[in-house]
């Protein structure tokens, strides 16, 4: 692998992307991708750059901010002064069905536990995507862990936040990495088509059991204006920590907080929501809203879990929903 690389089996690498994502668009009108905070890339030397393209596992995916990420592509380049470039290609995939205000995750790349390459952004700030797919470029500089040799079959891509103890999806580029954690969704199966109670008829749309991001308080704006109610605000959990999410489909101006709700959970603990219950905009439609709640909460996951929620007018008569994964 020579004293940096293994064989070279591509010439110097001819463009190296600056330093941060760019967003190409293979589908309709994604949403542009967030510029990461990265060291300035160093001044290239006489000597001649050698560049790989990294073997990559395409079908593996993570997830992170409600969307799931696939790595398509990995080069590793020398550069001068003991440095190394990694160039990145990330699929992205939004499904959520309103857009979503998430921060762009922070980006790293680790061998053996350590870390070799580092987006270092750390902007706690929500950006808007709308519901798609789409390709990030980015590259990372930094070197080969302890000045050894790197060896990109062992590498594993990390997605975080700025925010420490925060939940880790972890992806190993190649078959000597770490063992991969996901943090997929987990579907949960709902007793029930609609939610019905008192003044209050609401679909229910899907359930989910998530370890990596949850609803949250942050205030986005456009131009000084608050557009919450436009995008749905999503924060990262911390490691251990759980989330059940619930999505309704109501008439348009429903307020979700007139309802009191409560999740038991399959321990018999019981937790009200995370965050208010309020309304998204669809993307599409003006008659309809999305609701979401979110549950909150740290220990064992396997179980049924009993969703009330009553009209604060009528509130010995709630709707009961249980929720079952499967």
């Amino acid at each position: 692998m020579g004293n940096r690389l293994g064989p070279a089996t591509a010439t110097a690498l001819a463009v190296l992307l600056a330093a941060g994502c760019t967003w190409s668009d293979p589908d309709p009108a994604p949403a542009p991708t967030p510029t990461a905070t990265a060291p300035t890339a160093p001044a290239s030397g006489s000597a001649p750059l050698r560049s790989e393209h990294v073997t990559v596992h395409p079908e593996r995916t993570v997830w992170w901010g409600g969307r799931s990420f696939a790595l398509q592509d990995l080069v590793v380049s020398e550069q001068t002064g003991d440095r190394l470039g990694y160039e990145l290609v990330l699929r992205i995939d939004t499904a959520s069905p309103v857009e979503l205000a998430v921060p762009f995750p922070r980006i790293v790349l680790e061998s053996e536990g350590r870390v070799v390459a580092d987006s270092r952004a750390d902007s706690t700030t929500p950006q808007r995507y709308e519901p798609g797919s789409g390709t990030v470029h980015t590259m990372l500089w930094g070197s080969a862990p302890a000045g050894e040799p790197v060896d990109p079959d062992g590498l594993a891509l990390v997605l975080t936040d700025s925010v420490p103890g925060s939940a880790r999806a972890v992806l190993p580029v190649g078959d000597r990495g770490p063992e991969q954690v996901a943090l997929a969704p987990v579907p949960l199966r709902p007793s029930a088509a609609t939610l019905d109670t008192g003044r209050f008829h609401w679909g229910v749309v899907s359930a989910q059991l998530r370890d990596d991001t949850t609803g949250s308080t942050a205030v986005l704006r456009d131009n000084d204006v608050t557009v919450n109610h436009h995008s749905r605000v999503l924060r990262g959990l911390k490691q251990g920590q759980h989330t059940v999410q619930v999505l309704f489909d109501a008439p348009a101006g429903t307020i979700g907080d007139l309802l009191g709700w409560q999740l038991t959970l399959p321990d018999g603990r019981q937790v009200a929501p995370s965050v208010p219950v309020t309304l998204t905009t669809y993307p599409d439609r003006t008659d309809r809203v999305s609701l979401a709640a979110w549950f909150d909460f740290y220990g064992d996951t396997a179980g049924t879990y009993t969703l009330r929620a009553a009209d604060g007018q009528r509130p010995d008569d709630p709707a009961v929903l249980t929720l079952v994964a499967g």
